[in-house]
């Protein structure tokens, strides 16, 4: 892995030829990225564009002209019939994701996944006795 420094924000870099951002490794204990490194939000996804820069594509050009007016940092790279894809700053995802509705992993408390251990170990322990149970009747 190869860092970057943005902006007062270190990213993690993937390895060869052209490093991009790697997204699982800098924002996937914020937002669910999927196998290709892509974050799936309402009209479309995100995804590393460079070493400073990721793209969204989506689907509507009302909604980009929408986020236009809202964030004058972001620029079109290509315009379609009904799609766009436009670049911006990585320092700049968070608002972004938020406007674009990108979907986020569930944070939990400390006390709530303490609850939700203990729920799911006395649940195993019941699975494992009902388990023994029917193994008995069978043999019997």
């Amino acid at each position: 892995m190869i860092q970057t420094e943005t902006k007062a924000q270190i990213l993690i870099l993937t390895k060869g030829e052209s490093p991009v951002i790697d997204l699982k490794a800098n924002y996937g204990n914020r937002y669910r990225i999927n196998g290709s490194q892509l974050i799936l939000h309402k009209w479309g996804h995100i995804y590393a564009h460079s070493s400073t820069e990721l793209a969204c594509f989506m689907e509507g050009n009302r909604k980009f002209k929408m986020l236009e007016r809202q964030f004058s940092e972001i620029r079109a790279t290509q315009r379609g019939d009904k799609e766009i894809v436009f670049v911006f700053d990585s320092s700049m995802l968070p608002k972004l994701a938020s406007a674009l509705k990108a979907s986020r992993k569930k944070q939990y408390s400390e006390t709530t996944l303490q609850e939700m251990r203990a729920r799911a170990q006395s649940a195993r322990k019941v699975l494992v006795a009902r388990r023994l149970r029917d193994r008995r009747e069978v043999l019997a």
